[in-house]
């Protein structure tokens, strides 16, 4: 039997308990469920006219008869951890996954035959668990933790614990709380037991600021990983908390609100930042990517689905002067080795670059806006562009805008009676080679195709283990043909 603010679990969905009574004109009683997905319900609390709670929103509640819910799916923790001891047939757990299971509070493991200071990852996501003093408990009954996964609970309870109610975690590496609703002073209160922490994972947790009466930074300096994605937080706020963690090496800010105008200002700041992902937030202008060239140590960035890179992917025209997000973003930042999680190659960034100055630094240059672009002076020397008054910014020779032609590759295809040549860019991968050869010929999304490689003198060599253009030389024959 469930009861008003019961968490239940039915058929894999998860939702509050908001009302129980009977329903005109249906027989037996009926249970009102708040689904934590709102997809999953039909109306915000309302039947036939007639309020019987309020939903969270206009889609997300359902009347489901009493008979139908029973218990809710609630098994008390004990009960949960008593399964998977029997699963496991005596054998030593070192690892207890209670995901999806149901589970409820308080933690504890009752009379069940596990030795808990063995148990060095525990998986508690999407349980029934809504008390947050909870996720403390799982550190407090499994002392020897490396990892506690409470990713994709909702928590109504946040009581405020004394320092002295819980003792420190010195083992926890990996904090999951993605997709759990959760204040900054609890997080800051649960990573305040575990000095040892190296990774943070906060995807989608409610937050709208990073600063407060708590120092989360104090807490956290020895994290290496944090994902903050998900969460509408200004980038001061992001930098002023985090930028000066030492041993920060990955931060994910995807699907963020950060709109490209707020900058890093300083190179002093996350010193030891390796990877960035910016993916999934509104960017719309250039000057955060510009100002990342900044970070000392920053190697790889990903920045997919933004309006920014909204042309990234296979529009490779041999006569569009469109400068292509990719190659602005490697123009902009010199000590980046991989972009979207792929390799920039030696070939790609020298042809990136000469773009980028041409298309881009040189006509900023001729209105007077060289400051939005810092490299401007650096890659004018590089590629030989003078940058005069008198000369208003001018090629002293044909080195670039020569280089730029020599590092096309002319590629015709040949398919049934078809014949198609584009020029591409040399360090074009084969995989988008042959994305775009679906593309030019307009071959069915569904086919499988064979590229053969046609030499001058008549010989054929299927493309098997080369990874870019440059591997086939400068004049490129493509035979295409269908596989059955």
């Amino acid at each position: 039997m469930v009861h008003v603010g019961d968490r239940v679990l039915c058929r894999r969905d998860r939702g509050y308990v908001r009302w129980i009574g009977t329903l005109p004109g249906q027989d037996g009683s009926w249970v009102g469920i708040d689904w934590d997905d709102a997809s999953r319900g039909k109306h915000d609390g309302s039947h036939d006219g007639v309020r019987y709670f309020h939903a969270k929103s206009p889609t997300s509640a359902s009347f489901i008869s009493a008979q139908r819910v029973g218990d809710g799916g609630r098994v008390p923790f004990a009960s949960a951890v008593a399964k998977r001891v029997e699963a496991a047939e005596g054998a030593i757990i070192k690892s207890l996954d209670l995901s999806r299971s149901g589970a409820i509070g308080p933690v504890d493991c009752g009379d069940n035959p596990i030795d808990t200071t063995l148990v060095r990852h525990l998986y508690v996501s999407e349980t029934l668990l809504s008390d947050f003093s909870d996720v403390h408990r799982c550190l407090d009954v499994f002392p020897a933790l490396q990892s506690l996964d409470v990713a994709r609970n909702r928590f109504d309870e946040f009581p405020q614990l004394n320092p002295g109610d819980s003792r420190i975690s010195p083992n926890l590496r990996r904090l999951d709380l993605n997709g759990c609703i959760v204040p900054l002073d609890a997080i800051h209160g649960l990573c305040a037991r575990c000095p040892d922490l190296e990774e943070l994972r906060l995807y989608d947790v409610g937050l709208t600021s990073l600063r407060g009466e708590v120092d989360l930074a104090s807490v956290i300096s020895s994290v290496r990983v944090v994902d903050l994605g998900g969460n509408v937080l200004p980038l001061t706020d992001i930098v002023e908390t985090l930028g000066a963690l030492p041993r920060l090496e990955q931060l994910y800010m995807v699907n963020g609100s950060l709109d490209g105008q707020e900058t890093i200002e300083s190179k002093d700041v996350f010193p030891s930042l390796v990877r960035l992902s910016l993916a999934g937030n509104p960017l719309r202008a250039w000057p955060l990517i510009t100002s990342l060239a900044l970070l000392p140590s920053l190697k790889h960035l990903a920045a997919t689905d933004t309006p920014l890179t909204e042309d990234e992917g296979l529009e490779y025209m041999p006569n569009d002067d469109r400068l292509l997000s990719r190659h602005s973003i490697i123009g902009r930042l010199p000590a980046l080795e991989k972009l979207h999680g792929a390799e920039i190659s030696a070939d790609e960034r020298r042809y990136a670059e000469k773009r980028y100055l041409v298309a881009e630094c040189l006509p900023a240059h001729r209105a007077g806006r060289s400051a939005e672009h810092p490299r401007l002076a650096e890659l004018a020397e590089m590629y030989d562009l003078d940058l005069s008054e008198k000369s208003g910014g001018t090629l002293k020779h044909t080195a670039v805008a020569g280089t730029l032609r020599a590092d096309l590759v002319n590629v015709e295809w040949r398919y049934g009676g078809q014949c198609v040549r584009k020029a591409l860019p040399r360090s074009l991968e084969i995989l988008k080679l042959r994305a775009l050869t679906r593309r030019f010929l307009e071959l069915p999304p569904s086919s499988k195709f064979r590229l053969t490689q046609i030499y001058d003198d008549g010989t054929r060599l299927g493309i098997v283990k080369e990874r870019s253009l440059v591997d086939l030389g400068n004049e490129v024959v493509l035979e295409v043909a269908l596989k059955e």
